[in-house]
């Protein structure tokens, strides 16, 4: 019996281990942003291939802006407003807008983040109106677990 459950334990930590390739546990850096973009992805634009998405003229400034608000997670004035601990046991931090919210506090923390990311790159920059409708599904649906849904693999959350 003794063996077995060491063997059970053994075996309940390699999947651990093996249960994410991520072991990150903060954001990445606006520098680290950058970095992972220079890839050798394939982008193209008016038919020609760009080599480096990080200073072709039409798509630098986005990542530079992107980058910033990367490096606002790390900034000791924006932190507390922009991270919340992130609920995948792994210690780490997450945006508080793309958190699920469980109760009226974290939907205001979100809020408060988005906002103030706004205040850093002059607006919006992205697809908001999807993420706020994703958000709003999921936070009316926070209240109880949802099943994985067949569409998407994932509850929403």
């Amino acid at each position: 019996m003794a063996q077995q459950q060491a063997g059970d334990d053994q075996a309940a930590t390699k999947k651990a281990e093996r249960a994410g390739n991520d072991k990150t546990t903060r954001p990445m850096t606006g520098g680290e942003f950058l970095e992972s973009l220079r890839d050798d992805r394939a982008i193209y634009i008016y038919g020609e291939r760009v080599k480096d998405v990080t200073t072709h003229p039409a798509f630098r400034n986005t990542a530079r802006m992107v980058a910033r608000l990367y490096d606002a997670l790390h900034d000791e004035k924006r932190k507390h407003h922009l991270l919340v601990p992130s609920d995948t046991g792994n210690g780490g931090m997450t945006h508080a807008y793309f958190k699920c919210p469980k109760n009226m506090a974290e939907s205001i923390a979100g809020r408060d983040a988005i906002a103030e990311w706004a205040r850093i790159c002059y607006g919006w920059l992205g697809r908001g109106w999807l993420l706020f409708r994703v958000r709003s599904i999921s936070f009316h649906s926070s209240s109880s677990p949802s099943p994985v849904t067949a569409e998407t693999g994932s509850t929403g959350c």
